[in-house]
């Protein structure tokens, strides 16, 4: 580790099931960040190919937790339990950082403390490295709550680009492991239910959505796939075709979502995206 405990201002949680192929890349692009007051904690989430025996060459630079395969959302909590930071971050194996991304976010985090979450713009790439697109920040005139209910994938960079205060946790509770998809629009409308959030402009994360033979996404958990298409081609969803929820600010408490949607796994959105290619999605984080 790079600091020590009492230094710590940011822990960085990594989920890894069978990303072997990939996740070498992202380990490096949070352990060449300028900001040096942070953890790295991979989650190995009962991987069969070879990802535990390459994280093994990282011995001494970062934590590893292994777990019999329960899922992204599980894996993503376990991580946050075992962070000791002020700030607890996500990366997917499969995306990286640029290196001034936690700077950043840290400079802005302690500048405003309104503001309990925050994430990055987002180069959108496919597994060859082609830009297919910008995912930019929400359009800052509308409460970002509203944005959600409107535009799940309003948080640019989805998880891979944001950092939380981990003490919100405790308010709001962690990613929720029964649901299939959407578990990360979920924790960002609770965690905006009870505190601010802001996006930098410029792009300091890198997302791959589903779309090549190394997807890791897709074959992760076999969950359904609801972002990607629509962050890759710029495409929005229909309100209509939103799952209507309660409002976390007049929900009953310890249950902000009475009714959740279940999506069946699959490698499809569940609505229409004009535009988006066949096979090319995204799961949720």
């Amino acid at each position: 580790m790079t600091s020590t405990a009492s230094e710590l201002l940011v822990s960085v949680v990594m989920p890894a099931y069978n990303v072997a192929w990939c996740i070498g890349r992202a380990v490096d692009s949070v352990l060449a960040q300028d900001f040096h007051q942070r953890e790295l904690i991979v989650v190995n989430d009962g991987s069969t190919d070879g990802a535990r025996a390459l994280l093994e060459t990282y011995r001494g630079a970062i934590k590893v937790i292994d777990q019999d395969n329960r899922g992204m959302s599980a894996a993503r909590n376990a991580g946050i339990r075992s962070a000791l930071g002020t700030y607890v971050a996500f990366l997917d194996a499969d995306d990286w950082w640029l290196p001034q991304k936690l700077s950043r976010q840290v400079q802005l985090m302690q500048s405003r403390p309104e503001i309990g979450f925050c994430s990055t713009a987002a180069r959108v790439e496919d597994g060859d490295g082609r830009l297919l697109n910008l995912w930019r920040c929400p359009n800052g005139s509308t409460e970002i709550l509203a944005t959600l209910f409107a535009q799940n994938a309003a948080i640019a960079g989805g998880c891979s680009a944001v950092i939380v205060r981990k003490e919100l946790f405790d308010r709001v509770g962690l990613f929720d492991e029964t649901l299939r998809g959407f578990e990360d629009p979920d924790l960002w409308m609770r965690l905006a239910a009870v505190s601010g959030y802001a996006c930098i402009g410029a792009s300091a994360a890198t997302w791959t959505p589903c779309g090549s033979p190394h997807c890791g996404r897709c074959a992760r958990t076999g969950r359904s796939c609801h972002r990607g298409c629509a962050a890759a081609s710029g495409a929005t969803a229909s309100p209509a075709s939103i799952p209507t929820m309660q409002n976390p600010r007049t929900g009953p408490a310890g249950s902000a979502w009475p009714t959740r949607t279940r999506y069946a796994p699959s490698c499809s959105p569940p609505w229409d995206v004009a535009g988006s290619a066949s096979g090319s999605c995204g799961i949720s984080c």
